[in-house]
């Protein structure tokens, strides 16, 4: 068989570039689902994303696009985050509404060692060294490095700082952006949700504007010298160029008589994995929040996600999606499953959210090896010789971990457009 253009993944990259880039190309697909990522799924009467998923965009043609083939299945609505600390909820973000906490120790701590400076912190070496720069000792112990420790599950003196401005709140950064450049979610930010079938519904309506899709198709050797492809099911494609939204070291190691200097570079890869711990429960109160971030360590997801408060007709049924996400990483290995999911759920009890154990219907663990990527010290330069190598041999990596990049569905769909109209010409 022979296709011009294969692309590998039918997340949201791919999608958006197949939908762009029409008839010629084939999407192969590992799950038997498109979606990627950004796939929701159901249990009972629960609707669960792999996440806390929510759109929004800084580019009109992506929001275009979205409103297009989602039609009147769509919902907007304020963004509603929230903050467990001490015992209580304060609305998201904690740096901008920690006086709202009744603890005169933290707001007062906080206070004193607030702001911090941020000319020092844009002159920063690491992660951690700019969060105690930009906020000051008081924010930065009482919530931001506990919680950022929580969720990149590595020392955050690994992690440069290149990335922060696109996605943590402070107090005057974003509105000196770029209209086109992403902003942190504020209090008030707005977003969108399919009304019926979860966020992942977005790429299951985009999936139908792409011609060709083979699912449970998963890439396992491809000869660049042949210009040939297999999978595991033994299927062999000839072709003229790929588009990969797989993990690019994944992709790496697919490819035949790939240069061990080009392998080497995959150290300097790093990501978080995570336990996405799925509860369908009956909540006598459905006042929750979209979602709530957590720092205790003590308590096992940093993210707790309710689903179904992103649509009014989600929010209808008997039963309701509770999403846990957590971190884990060689440097922070997760507890048992057992043990994750009955720490969790105590916390859910425990902060009035369910009642008791007998409102619990089922739970679920879905384990993902790649959560999010790691903007390393040396992620940048190794991305960059690694694409420079694939584009030699018409090989293209873009997406959340083709491209190892923190992006979110909106800007892995703008790569996919913006690639599709340059291989057009």
């Amino acid at each position: 068989m022979n296709a011009k253009t294969i692309v590998l993944g039918a997340g949201p990259a791919g999608l958006a570039f197949s939908y762009e880039y029409g008839g010629h190309s084939l999407i192969l697909e590992k799950e038997n689902r498109a979606g990627g990522l950004s796939k929701s799924v159901k249990i009972f009467d629960g609707v669960f994303d792999l996440g806390g998923h929510s759109f929004h965009t800084p580019h009109p043609e992506i929001a275009s696009l979205v409103q297009t083939i989602m039609g009147d299945n769509w919902h907007q609505q304020k963004r509603d985050a929230q903050v467990w600390i001490e015992g209580s909820l304060i609305p998201y973000p904690f740096q901008h509404h920690y006086p709202k906490l009744n603890n005169q120790h933290i707001n007062d701590d906080c206070e004193i060692s607030s702001p911090g400076n941020t000319t020092k912190a844009a002159q920063s070496a690491n992660f951690e060294e700019w969060i105690i720069n930009k906020f000051g000792t008081g924010i930065s112990n009482h919530f931001m490095l506990p919680y950022n420790r929580k969720l990149w599950a590595h020392p955050l003196t690994d992690i440069c700082i290149d990335w922060v401005d696109q996605r943590i709140a402070t107090s005057m950064d974003a509105k000196n952006q770029s209209k086109k450049q992403r902003k942190p979610l504020q209090s008030n930010s707005k977003v969108g949700y399919p009304l019926h079938g979860g966020f992942g519904q977005i790429f299951e309506e985009l999936a139908k504007h792409c011609e060709h899709i083979q699912f449970e198709q998963e890439v396992n050797q491809i000869d660049i010298r042949n210009q040939t492809l297999t999978t595991t099911t033994r299927d062999r494609w000839e072709w003229e160029t790929i588009v990969s939204t797989i993990p690019i070291t994944q992709l790496l190691k697919c490819i035949n008589d790939c240069p061990s200097s080009i392998l080497e570079l995959t150290n300097n890869l790093k990501q978080v994995s995570l336990k996405i711990l799925l509860v369908l429960a009956r909540l006598h109160n459905t006042t929750v929040p979209q979602r709530i971030y957590i720092a205790d360590p003590k308590i096992p997801p940093h993210k707790v996600a309710f689903n179904h408060t992103s649509s009014p007709l989600l929010l209808e049924r008997d039963n309701h999606a509770i999403m846990c996400e957590i971190s884990y990483s060689e440097s922070k290995p997760p507890a048992t499953d057992e043990d994750l999911t009955e720490q969790s759920i105590c916390w859910l009890i425990d902060a009035g959210i369910i009642n008791s154990l007998t409102d619990i219907i089922q739970t679920q663990i879905i384990d993902l090896p790649h959560g999010y990527p790691i903007n390393t010290h040396k992620k940048t330069d190794s991305i960059q010789t690694i694409k420079a190598f694939l584009r030699t041999h018409n090989i293209y990596s873009i997406g959340r971990f083709g491209a190892w990049d923190y992006a979110n569905s909106d800007e892995c769909m703008r790569q996919g457009l913006e690639l599709a109209r340059k291989l057009k010409q």
